[in-house]
């Protein structure tokens, strides 16, 4: 029962971190929401546009 618990707390923490992105100096990271920036120390962040790839045949 304790592996059950702990395997959906790793669940939980995972579905809350996503990619980031920092507005004053662009770099982006896996991370939670209200996460400052690794780069710069800012709390300036938003969430990343996922990047959108086009196939040209």
């Amino acid at each position: 029962m304790v592996q059950g618990s702990r395997r959906a707390k790793i669940r939980k923490i995972r579905q809350k971190r996503m990619t980031i992105s920092c507005t004053i100096c662009d770099v982006t990271w896996r991370g939670k929401p209200g996460d400052s920036c690794w780069s710069c120390g800012t709390e300036n962040t938003i969430e990343a546009v996922p990047a959108q790839i086009k196939i040209v045949s």
